[in-house]
């Protein structure tokens, strides 16, 4: 079985039970950049006379693809031009091999340097974006690297704006590590495909299923770069607290408040520091259900509003504020273990240095980044 072609099949499926399936459309371009070359699948959902409608980018998170926005696309497309893309490494997507070998910072760089060229091919100009997860991470590692591209940021339960990913965060963490799910999936491809077809009836789960079983995907070899499994905790390497923080978009956080992986605590945690209104909690959704929720509309209806009600942090006075919360988060009687308290304030340190470099002109005084 070409699983390749068997994915292409199921998108098919899926998107003519969409509410706008005649108004949505597959595009796929072939981009080089200075690591290699990508080729992007882009779901395009556009209505009549949408000329004068800003566009939408939508960036899904790990082990999912574009039509994981299916559901809003109807409502979205109301008040957009939406482009749900496979982010690459994931989905149909690829990206070329010497991604998954890059650290993380320089794997951001690769994907700035992807959407910057992918947005030159679709002649789109300036864009709102939207974020899941590592779709969110990379979103903001974006925004923060092209501002002039971006109108404004969503970003939705977002790694990185707290070191420790927390307990059951842990299980999560240690799974995507060692890229077991893909893995397995991959290993039993087509065979492991005929199972899920004779258990299940539903589209969605062939699709989940034949997503995660593609060869040559490296987002998972990605993703696993960004976290440091060891004793003591698991831990997301690079922090994006001080990208946001440092943001000239203006940006908005949504966080499902049962959210088992990135407990919504890491986004009240980022607020102590940015100040209010920021954040938007969704009753009862868990991390995957912030989008896949059962009322795909009702949550279209909020990333809507949120998007149409900008805000940005205050850069005269955030510094101060942004001291005090991380040195109240190295506290060690916020942790138990030692090497957690450890590598907390080293995560903390350098988001704080990074933070310092581009705004430090409006310190009046010292800061003590010691800790």
């Amino acid at each position: 079985m070409n699983m390749r072609k068997r994915v292409r099949e199921l998108e098919d499926a899926m998107i003519s039970t969409c509410d706008v399936a005649q108004h949505v459309t597959r595009d796929v371009k072939n981009l080089s950049t200075s690591i290699g070359e990508w080729s992007v699948q882009c779901f395009v959902t556009q209505l009549e006379n949408s000329q004068n409608k800003p566009n939408l980018l939508l960036l899904h998170g790990t082990m999912s693809s574009s039509l994981f926005f299916m559901s809003m696309f109807g409502k979205l497309c109301s008040t957009f031009n939406v482009y749900a893309i496979d982010v690459p490494g994931f989905g149909v997507s690829t990206a070329p091999p010497r991604l998954a070998n890059l650290p993380p910072h320089l794997a951001m760089d690769a994907y700035v340097e992807l959407l910057n060229e992918w947005l030159k091919s679709m002649k789109l100009g300036k864009v709102f974006v939207a974020g899941h997860s590592f779709g969110a991470y990379i979103g903001a590692a974006f925004a923060y690297a092209r501002p002039e591209l971006v109108s404004q940021l969503l970003i939705l339960d977002c790694p990185g704006l707290f070191p420790f990913l927390g307990d059951y965060g842990a299980y999560w963490g240690s799974l995507f590590k060692s890229r077991q799910p893909q893995q397995t999936c991959r290993f039993f491809s087509s065979a492991g495909y005929f199972m899920v077809n004779q258990c299940s009836s539903s589209i969605e789960a062939k699709y989940s299923y034949a997503v995660l079983a593609l060869p040559k995907g490296y987002g998972d070899r990605v993703l696993a770069n960004h976290i440091s499994v060891g004793f003591g905790g698991v831990f997301w390497k690079t922090p994006v607290m001080h990208k946001l923080l440092s943001l000239k978009v203006p940006f908005r956080i949504l966080w499902g408040d049962e959210d088992e992986i990135l407990p919504v605590a890491h986004a009240d945690f980022f607020c102590k520091i940015a100040g209010d209104g920021f954040l938007h909690r969704v009753g009862g959704a868990s991390h995957v259900g912030v989008v896949r929720g059962d009322d795909g509309q009702a949550m279209a209806d909020t990333i809507l509003s949120m998007l149409q009600s900008p805000k940005r942090v205050d850069v005269s006075t955030r510094l101060i504020r942004y001291v005090q919360a991380s040195k109240l988060m190295a506290n060690p009687e916020s942790f138990k273990c030692p090497f957690i308290i450890s590598r907390a304030r080293k995560m903390i340190k350098t988001s704080l240095e990074a933070f310092l470099a581009e705004f430090g002109s409006i310190v009046d005084s010292e800061i003590d980044i010691a800790m």
